[in-house]
């Protein structure tokens, strides 16, 4: 379990962190009596996440789920694992 900050645009919970959360991963969300003003980072974010995408779906490398856990397990362990 871990905790992230965000804000809600109106429609949706949107967290500081793009990489906070895994699609369709169950979260708990509490209102806080504090607002913000988002910046544009997340304009940004967008784009680069879209650039990335583009780069990915143009590309002749075959990318398995493997690849993709043992990238995601590098970032958050700091080295290759095997669980």
């Amino acid at each position: 379990m871990n905790a992230v900050t965000g804000y809600f645009d109106g429609n949706t919970c949107i967290p500081l962190d793009p990489k906070a959360f895994r699609p369709n991963q169950r979260v708990i969300i509490t209102g806080l009596d504090e607002y913000i003003h988002p910046s544009s980072d997340r304009k940004q974010t967008v784009q680069t996440i879209l650039r990335e995408l583009t780069g990915i779906l143009q590309s002749n490398t075959v990318i398995t789920a493997e690849d993709i856990k043992k990238e995601r397990l590098e970032e958050k362990y700091g080295h290759s694992s095997r669980y």
